[in-house]
């Protein structure tokens, strides 16, 4: 049985998905599978090419023979899986050489931990990559512990820097099928409210943008930030009185960026802005 269960959905991203794969297997810890499953892809037979022309067991392929999203994708991977621990890695993403060596060590050590996360790198395929850490310029100023507070004041946790351990994950249920902007937050918040989690100072993974990304979509992400927030309100009422300021904040910090989003690159009018504003902080306040 691997210990490391490295979960990647695969939607059309077939020019990516080689090189996702690549850096798992490039791994210094090798006790690990990989669930490939295609999420309804138009040439979904490209897929199992790719995955055959890697001609390694560690590899199993799963198909949905119609998009139903990433979150139920993650499921199926979830589902599946045999580690102990898991591991998201989307197929335009790549992963550190040692990230799994380490992060695993981190969870073996801390029994009581129930996720890590890193630090990320970002890159495009047009420019040299950066070696830099974006979310933290100080690895001391990462949070570990009882994060919350710090997770709803900013989103910053990449999914591919996290490893997490199946049985969290099971117990809450996998993601929520009915988001597929921002899931990865929603899952996070949920293990956030009541365990503890750990930051590794190793970045652990390269996020790589292009105009394909999900999250380029600003309209669905605001969204599913929005679901996410109301989802811990319903969930946590509790935990959400208590950082009531806090989610406040977040709801208008995510409103305002998006509301700059309109203006400057859609060039929505003002009046229309600020009615959409204002209708929307009243209606999640």
């Amino acid at each position: 049985m691997p210990k490391i269960s490295v979960i990647v959905p695969v939607h059309n991203d077939h020019q990516y998905l080689p090189a996702a794969i690549q850096s798992v297997l490039d791994q210094t810890f090798q006790d690990f599978e990989i669930l490939v499953i295609d999420d309804g892809s138009k040439e979904e037979w490209r897929t199992g090419e790719i995955v055959a022309s890697f001609n390694s067991p560690k590899i199993r392929l799963f198909a949905n023979h119609f998009n139903q999203g990433v979150s139920a994708t993650r499921n199926t991977g979830i589902e599946n899986a045999s580690g102990d621990y898991l591991v998201f890695l989307d197929a335009d993403d790549l992963l550190e050489p040692r990230k799994l060596e380490i992060q695993s060590a981190l969870l073996d050590k801390n029994p009581h931990i129930k996720m890590i996360y890193s630090d990320e790198y970002v890159f495009n395929d047009s420019e040299p990559p950066k070696r830099e850490p974006v979310q933290f310029k100080d690895p001391c100023h990462a949070p570990s512990g009882d994060i919350l507070h710090h997770f709803i004041h900013r989103s910053f946790i990449a999914i591919f820097t996290v490893m997490v351990r199946r049985s969290i994950v099971a117990e809450l249920k996998g993601f929520d099928q009915n988001l597929n902007y921002d899931e990865d937050d929603d899952l996070f918040l949920k293990i956030i409210a009541h365990n503890d989690v750990l930051f590794s100072d190793y970045t652990s993974g390269s996020r790589r943008l292009h105009s394909g990304n999900e999250s380029a979509n600003r309209a669905k992400m605001t969204q599913g930030k929005y679901a996410s927030l109301i989802n811990f309100m319903f969930e946590n009422p509790k935990l959400y009185k208590l950082h009531n300021d806090d989610f406040i904040y977040r709801k208008r910090k995510v409103m305002k960026s998006y509301l700059k989003y309109c203006y400057y690159e859609r060039h929505i009018p003002w009046p229309s802005i600020f009615l959409q504003y204002f209708t929307l902080i009243k209606k999640t306040s």
